[in-house]
């Protein structure tokens, strides 16, 4: 009989139980779509932390510092959990935006057109701002 590749691993439910970090990671192995993908990705991270002489890149896109994971970069590198940050020039500017005292804001998929229209006014408003308050600083 023929054996389709796809049908080696079924995905296994996860329990819902107190359990570890570890440990739920090592069930997330067994998940399917994003669950799968954090499992692999610790597993991964995992493994170049216990190499010698690795050096561990991160690459940072999308827009993670509004995400709110602005301090857990910052405690990666500080712990030197991660050697290299490679970054989108985003998120250079998403951070240089928190770091001068301004936020991000949790948005929402009912945001109407008009809602929208307003907000990337002040959006945009915001940014020459911020565009002048660097060029005085650099005079």
């Amino acid at each position: 009989m023929h054996h389709n590749v796809f049908t080696n691993n079924p995905t296994v439910p996860i329990d819902v139980k107190d359990r570890s970090i570890s440990e739920l990671m090592d069930g997330m192995l067994k998940t399917g779509f994003q669950g799968r993908k954090l499992a692999e990705s610790v597993q991964a991270w995992h493994n170049m932390l216990k190499e010698k002489n690795m050096t561990v890149f991160m690459g940072l896109s999308g827009a993670m510092v509004p995400a709110g994971m602005r301090r857990v970069i910052s405690y990666m590198i500080r712990e030197k959990m991660i050697d290299c940050l490679v970054s989108t020039g985003a998120n250079l500017f998403h951070d240089s935006h928190e770091a001068l005292g301004k936020k991000h804001y949790v948005g929402s998929i009912w945001l109407t057109m008009k809602n929208f229209s307003i907000t990337a006014w002040i959006g945009y408003m915001m940014s020459l701002q911020w565009k002048r308050s660097s060029e005085l600083q650099t005079t």
